[in-house]
């Protein structure tokens, strides 16, 4: 039986750090900002430095989107959140077979679509990124929460 919830269970808020942030500084003021406001349900979303830093996570998953970017993104255990400019260097990649197929900002939600089912099927991320785990651990607490109550 369904329970209707007036209040939503979790709200995520996104910001990209738009800069190294090893100490997740913007991640915390946000934070703290939106604890002020008494939005106690919210969490935090920043990845370091742009959102396109966690596409590189889910290569095959971000390469399916176009047939031109298949095979273009690394595979390799490095710390995402350590590149520098991720949006420039997913363009960069994703441009080389076609300049006018390249990665644009608006291939971000369908992306990240893809890379939710990704994760579902139990995709394994490649590399690090201690930005998205922060991510995934609201997220799991968000889940832990409602099927508490």
């Amino acid at each position: 039986m369904s329970t209707y919830r007036p209040e939503p269970l979790c709200v995520f808020v996104h910001q990209d750090a738009d800069g190294p942030d090893a100490a997740a500084t913007t991640e915390r003021d946000l934070h703290l900002n939106l604890q002020k406001a008494d939005l106690t349900s919210a969490h935090a979303v920043v990845p370091i430095e742009e959102i396109e830093s966690w596409w590189f996570l889910f290569p095959a998953a971000t390469e399916s989107y176009r047939e031109s970017w298949q095979n273009v993104l690394k595979r390799n255990a490095h710390n995402w959140d350590a590149v520098s400019n991720p949006k420039e260097e997913l363009k960069r990649l994703t441009g080389q077979r076609s300049v006018r197929k390249a990665y644009e900002e608006a291939d971000s939600p369908r992306i990240a679509i893809r890379i939710a089912d990704a994760i579902v099927s139990v995709s394994r991320q490649v590399g690090t990124s201690p930005s998205f785990d922060r991510f995934a651990d609201a997220v799991s607490a968000c889940c832990d929460k409602a099927t508490e109550d």
